[in-house]
């Protein structure tokens, strides 16, 4: 999710209508999801993190947005070997 008032606002216009804050539309009638970041690692229960990292990304229409990366891994079952 974007911090900036712009996507603020429009997330607070959209959430009604979708039922959920931080979704929106664009002005070409795109539908756009942004999730906060605990949902995201929330998806990720079951895997071990590596490493996370923010970065500056740049969107479909131009604009620098924060970008969010998340290293993950399946953790070994207790039953499976380890691979050497």
């Amino acid at each position: 999710m974007q911090s900036d008032q712009r996507d603020r606002d429009r997330y607070a216009r959209f959430a009604d209508a979708y039922g959920t804050y931080g979704v929106f539309e664009t002005c070409d009638g795109a539908v756009c999801r942004h999730h906060p970041s605990d949902w995201l690692t929330s998806l990720l229960a079951g895997f071990e993190t590596i490493g996370t990292r923010r970065t500056t990304v740049t969107t479909m229409n131009g604009d620098i947005s924060a970008g969010l990366q998340i290293l993950a891994r399946q953790p070994a079952s207790r039953h499976e070997a380890p691979v050497h």
